[in-house]
């Protein structure tokens, strides 16, 4: 996608790199373990405490992901959309098909080509995001045209309503626990607000902001073990919200405390340009390897062993994602050129 600022420092790269492996880390922990229950808490605390934990300061990273977005805002042009939907046409039709070649999914080709066009209940980010893509000019405008009080009662205004039938109810099916295109730009509209009125709260030192993060994600902790032990789950399922308050503020403040370093490096760039890329190979890949990998270290290795061994299994996973799209980025620059270079 082509954003409003020309050159992004690595600082924010960075941070894009490391949101997109939280995303791992969140589905190799709750996603592919299970959520901790009464009973495991009880018989091993302090495994359930450490992945809790973990959950807790990783699972900011699909808001994150969406604040950047606000963060450097987006310029809607008919080639950074072909751009988008070519590099999830790339990953979603072609590993699908070569993993059915070779005989790696069972998933039969019409439900397949289904999958992959996205018409049913997966890849839900893809698509609350091309929704928010969609709206990003208009929220563009809304941004230079209001106000920064109006702009700042729009988003008290967003944000409470949000909380109340999105986070603390499920009252609008819309919301969908901050898995929507909705939630999406609110998120998007909240960074662009930071960006361009600064207000003074984001002015903090770098080591306040990460106190923040830290302190927010803390209180999610605590919530989910809270809940956990006392076998709510309708309490413990508001601490896993991307609709969460807490996950909001904890993701703006990550962002900020990265907004504030300063320096420059060719391959994280490069890098973070693909980063995308690990959500769309993992949207095949994931479910149908990944989580049975996963689960097969954690019922084989335990401790240190399990983590590391966990961990080069998602850092492996990654770097296949990127240099596979490595190949997409080739392709498209050879169609853009031809098409899109006027």
């Amino acid at each position: 996608m082509i954003n409003l600022v020309k050159v992004r420092l690595s600082n924010i790269e960075l941070l894009r790199i490391l949101s997109m492996l939280g995303v791992l880390i969140v589905h190799a922990d709750f996603g592919a373990l299970g959520e901790p229950t009464r009973t495991e808490l009880l018989s091993t605390p302090t495994y359930t405490v450490i992945r809790t934990s973990l959950e807790a300061f990783a699972i900011v990273a699909v808001n994150v992901f969406v604040l950047i977005s606000g963060w450097f805002g987006i310029n809607f042009r008919w080639s950074s959309l072909c751009k988008l939907l070519f590099q999830c046409a790339f990953f979603f039709f072609g590993i699908y098909f070569i993993c059915y070649i070779f005989g790696l999914v069972e998933i039969k080709p019409l439900k397949g080509v289904y999958m992959s066009l996205m018409l049913s209940e997966n890849a839900w980010f893809v698509k609350s995001y091309l929704g928010m893509f969609l709206f990003a000019p208009v929220m563009n405008a809304f941004i230079e045209s209001a106000s920064k009080k109006q702009i700042k009662i729009f988003l008290l205004c967003f944000f409470a309503f949000q909380s109340i039938y999105g986070w603390i109810s499920t009252g609008a099916s819309f919301i969908s626990g901050g898995y929507s295109s909705f939630s999406f730009m609110g998120l998007y509209l909240l960074a662009r607000y930071v960006w361009v009125h600064k207000p003074q709260w984001s002015q903090w030192s770098i080591r306040r902001d990460f106190t923040a993060y830290g302190i927010l994600s803390l209180i999610t902790t605590l919530g989910i073990l809270l809940f956990t032990y006392l076998d709510i789950y309708p309490l413990y399922a508001m601490f896993i919200r991307y609709s969460s308050p807490l996950i909001i503020a904890a993701a703006l403040f990550l962002l900020l405390a990265f907004s504030k370093l300063s320096f420059s490096n060719t391959f994280i760039n490069k890098v973070a340009a693909s980063c995308f890329a690990v959500y769309l190979f993992h949207f095949i890949l994931f479910p149908q390897y990944m989580r049975g990998w996963i689960q097969s270290i954690a019922s084989e290795y335990s401790g240190v062993t399990m983590a590391g061994l966990i961990l080069a299994l998602l850092l492996g996973f990654y770097a296949t994602a990127i240099l596979i799209d490595q190949v997409r980025i080739m392709v498209w620059n050879f169609v853009s050129t031809r098409y899109f270079s006027k």
